[in-house]
């Protein structure tokens, strides 16, 4: 289905979409954090734009590769790029095609020369044509080329996941997400808020989730600390504290904790246990701080730390919330899913397990620790508790990974017992 954009874009808007796609797929840079840095009137265009074009790359090159005689080494990136844009806007949006390929032309004209623009004219005056036809090949496809994967992740996730579970995961990561927002305090009158500003949302347990989130209509709520953006998958790890043992929890640690969702979450659980939360850099921490005071927490102490360098004390708890591929995020970063290979995992890998070694040397006697991933691939996930049982000793006392759906990204947690 067409996503709907109302009204056409000024010229402007497209540079802003073109210099973003530039830093992103040239320049490896995560778009999200450009995107932040907008302003415009029309940033649901640009933001779709944006997305749109680096989910879909491998599918937007295999296009581009149908219709083109020219070698795909000798294509200049700032030619690719806007074919690209083009491409998305005629297949995958309701923009009118002559304003998708006369605005690509004419920016190819302005960065490279006449040459170029011809050779992009004639590509999108093709795709143009053939719509529906390339759409349907596009569907028949198999999942690299109908979901812009590579080959690699797909041999990943098959490790633990039929071919119909991959589907459906992928089919969710091309939705757009929603805004999750954690409520702690104040839920009348935040509802009462949302209803007023016409924001389209729905409830579930002390989490909104939120269409057309207008962050400065509840300003005064994230100041005050009443609200959180925290996506519900984080919420999971709170099904840990359903067994009762956990219940006596005073002290915990937390070694993996900016922005500090995980801290908020297992202090506002278990009453306010006396928290650390430690990260590995100045930026992080100072982000961590942040939070904490927003949000009130004078049970919790911040400090700069490696978190797979034991520097003493013990808890009642450690979260380790450790690095990962983020395999089960990759609707709201799109850009991990081309990073994810064996290499990357296997030194993915060398982290957690150094992480959760050190994790044991943090834990009190017949204490717990919550090991936690935003992937859902057994490498990172079922492997290493493999590894914690086996190599350190550990008792694992509940698992589970929840995948990828309409409602929340997809997420790993863990309870572990120290012996």
């Amino acid at each position: 289905m067409a996503k709907i954009i109302k009204k056409e874009t000024p010229t402007n808007d497209r540079e802003i979409i073109y210099n973003v796609l530039y830093d992103s797929i040239i320049n490896g840079r995560f778009s999200n954090d450009a995107l932040r840095r907008v302003k415009s009137e029309h940033m649901p265009f640009i933001t779709d734009t944006v997305y749109g074009v680096i989910e879909r790359k491998i599918t937007l090159q295999y296009i581009l590769d149908s219709f083109s005689k020219m070698k795909k080494n000798k294509i200049q990136d700032e030619v690719r790029i806007l074919i690209y844009i083009g491409i998305y806007h005629l297949l995958y949006t309701n923009t009118k095609s002559y304003a998708a390929i006369y605005e690509v032309v004419e920016m190819v004209k302005k960065k490279t020369n006449k040459g170029a623009a011809s050779f992009a004219n004639g590509i999108l005056r093709s795709v143009q044509r053939e719509k529906n036809k390339i759409l349907k090949d596009i569907e028949n496809s198999d999942f690299s080329i109908k979901y812009s994967v590579s080959e690699e992740f797909i041999k990943l996730l098959r490790v633990n996941l039929s071919d119909e579970e991959i589907e459906s995961f992928l089919k969710h990561s091309f939705e757009s997400p929603l805004v999750h927002v954690y409520v702690r305090r104040n839920e009348e009158d935040i509802l009462k808020t949302l209803d007023e500003n016409a924001m389209n949302y729905t409830k579930k347990d002390d989490f909104i989730f939120i269409k057309n989130f207008n962050r400065n209509a509840l300003k005064p709520f994230f100041e005050k600390g009443d609200v959180a953006i925290l996506d519900y998958s984080t919420s999971f790890i709170r099904k840990a504290f359903s067994n009762e043992k956990t219940k006596n929890i005073k002290t915990a640690i937390d070694l993996c904790a900016a922005p500090g969702g995980k801290t908020l979450l297992v202090s506002d659980a278990l009453g306010s246990p006396k928290i650390v939360s430690e990260d590995i850099n100045d930026t992080r921490v100072n982000l961590l701080l942040r939070n904490i005071n927003t949000w009130g927490l004078s049970n919790v102490v911040a400090k700069l730390s490696d978190a797979t360098e034991y520097e003493g004390g013990t808890y009642d708890l450690v979260v380790a919330d450790v690095p990962c591929s983020g395999s089960g995020v990759i609707r709201r970063r799109p850009e991990l899913k081309y990073k994810i290979d064996k290499s990357s995992i296997d030194e993915l890998n060398v982290t957690q397990k150094k992480i959760l070694s050190n994790a044991k040397n943090y834990v009190k006697d017949n204490g717990y620790i919550i090991y936690s991933t935003c992937s859902i691939l057994n490498q990172e996930n079922e492997d290493v508790l493999k590894y914690a049982e086996h190599e350190l000793g550990m008792e694992v006392l509940w698992h589970e990974t929840f995948m990828l759906n309409e409602e929340h990204e997809g997420f790993f947690a863990s309870l572990l017992k120290v012996r």
